[in-house]
């Protein structure tokens, strides 16, 4: 439950810088499924005026421009576990997108990809070994053993 609250409250923080930004938003999912169980994330960006496009990850028909226009001021990847974006999409088109003032929020897990993987380390952020656990000793679930639970 404590890590449901900080990824909520991480959420809400890193919504707050889409604040000024427009609301083209374009949603990269794993599956479909996601859409259904972060519904109450998507509904509220949807209530503050976002408009929101799904689409897979891989999709090949995905295009962040053309012509040098973008067509969405914020990316949001919900794709942790891809490999490889479709369509024209590269860590490159991302990180140029991110220069040139598009906002982005992408999410990792214990199966990060090597996309989301490189991306991060474009962004300065290192993203440890697959299978590895995050210990904050500051803000811990007290009631935690502390055993390591192995998921295959």
């Amino acid at each position: 439950m404590l890590i449901k609250y900080y990824l909520c409250s991480i959420l809400t923080l890193s919504l707050a810088a889409f604040a000024n930004a427009s609301k083209e938003t374009l949603v990269l999912l794993n599956n479909l499924v996601i859409k259904e169980t972060h519904s109450i994330l998507f509904n509220t960006l949807k209530e503050r005026g976002y408009h929101l496009t799904f689409k897979s990850a891989d999709d090949p028909t995905l295009v962040l421009s053309k012509y040098g226009k973008y067509f969405y001021e914020n990316l949001i990847i919900f794709a942790p576990t891809v490999q490889e974006f479709g369509g024209s999409l590269s860590i490159e088109t991302i990180t140029q997108f991110i220069d040139d003032g598009g906002n982005v929020l992408f999410t990792g897990g214990v199966s990060t990809g090597s996309a989301l993987r490189e991306l991060a380390a474009e962004c300065g952020f290192e993203v440890t070994e697959e299978n590895s656990s995050l210990i904050d000793h500051l803000n811990f679930d007290a009631s935690d053993s502390g055993k390591v639970i192995k998921t295959y």
